[in-house]
């Protein structure tokens, strides 16, 4: 992908709040000054805004839903274009590599130049291992992997891969800037300003909308299971019930929905 034809598929402009007025690629003050190394390696960037997502959970174990916090954080507009700029170039720089060393096949995460989704990978997986009688499945997941990259190594990876002895300022400074940078929590920034978080708000919406509808549908598996015994089996609610496992403090409760 060509410069400019990265620039046409990334030129909308995000409407979130930020430190920063909104502005895009697509706007040619910025996509100059993106685009200048000089401008780049003294570049002031901006805070971070971080705050912590709830995203519920549902466990088959305990059959309902569990709440997880996932923290997350955005940069300011102006940042944003330049982490898209250079994203795009160390993009460009590891297909080639990607081909070069003979994995372009098998490392499929965040790449480019594939034009495939998940679902794709997913079905040359399952197509391999229906054309073979045998074979080794690994599913693995490693827990906390952004967080705990080793800088070190992973600024020795970027110049490994522009083949040079240290990363050019304008690189550094990105880099630095996304491996020692400051945040400010969005809780505090909306208590400063007397604002409600209507984010936090909507994900409390859902998980309740969520727990309902899992509390619907096991109830409704509850009572179809009831009924089957019933009629294969000829016995009565209770009993029916008992077969089940049902404590009897909740035969009430599902005897009154038969």
């Amino acid at each position: 992908m060509n410069s400019e034809d990265f620039r046409k598929t990334n030129e909308g402009i995000k409407k979130y709040a930020h430190f920063d007025n909104r502005v895009s690629l697509k706007n040619d003050e910025v996509w100059k000054y993106v685009t200048n190394p000089n401008q780049i390696r003294v570049h002031a960037f901006y805070p971070f805004i971080s705050f912590e997502k709830l995203c519920p959970k549902y466990s088959h174990k305990k059959n309902k839903l569990k709440d997880k916090k996932r923290p997350l954080s955005y940069s300011a507009h102006i940042d944003r274009c330049i982490y898209q700029y250079y994203a795009y170039l160390i993009n460009e720089k590891y297909n080639m590599r990607a081909e070069l060393d003979g994995i372009n096949e098998c490392a499929v995460a965040y790449r480019n130049n594939l034009h495939k989704n998940n679902v794709d990978f997913a079905n040359r997986a399952y197509e391999f291992i229906m054309k073979n009688k045998e074979c080794y499945i690994i599913a693995g997941d490693f827990k906390e992997f952004f967080n705990s990259l080793n800088h070190e190594y992973l600024k020795e990876r970027l110049c490994d891969l522009f083949g040079c002895a240290q990363l050019s300022d304008d690189y550094y400074a990105v880099f630095k800037s996304i491996t020692k940078y400051s945040s400010c929590m969005l809780e505090d920034i909306l208590s400063y300003f007397g604002l409600k978080n209507r984010a936090y708000e909507k994900a409390e919406k859902f998980r309740r909308d969520q727990a309902a509808q899992i509390n619907y549908a096991h109830l409704s598996e509850r009572l179809d299971n009831i009924k089957n015994i019933m009629k294969n089996l000829h016995l009565p609610p209770e009993k029916a019930m008992e077969a089940l496992g049902i404590p009897a403090a909740d035969f009430q409760k599902y005897r009154s929905q038969l």
